[in-house]
């Protein structure tokens, strides 16, 4: 994974500024080299995903574009009209 190069490689591949990218994940080093790159975030948690007693990546580092509690709270943002 190279995400420092992501938001000028990728993003204008699609025709998008990395702005209206966003990045998902429950890995708070991913999403913080993403927003340091211009990236959208969204920190969602994956209970038990490296086993019982690891504590890491149990909650968002800092302030993320969006933390919804699962991936259908996501959906429901993301289709949620702009304010």
């Amino acid at each position: 994974r190279d995400l420092h190069s992501f938001p000028t490689r990728r993003s204008s591949d699609l025709g998008l500024t990395p702005p209206e990218v966003m990045l998902v994940a429950a890995h708070n080093d991913d999403l913080r080299a993403a927003a340091g790159q211009g990236l959208a975030t969204a920190f969602v948690v994956r209970p038990g995903e490296l086993g019982p007693g690891h504590q890491d990546n149990q909650a968002p580092a800092q302030e993320y574009t969006c933390t919804p509690a699962d991936f259908e709270d996501l959906a429901a943002t993301l289709a949620a009209p702009a304010r």
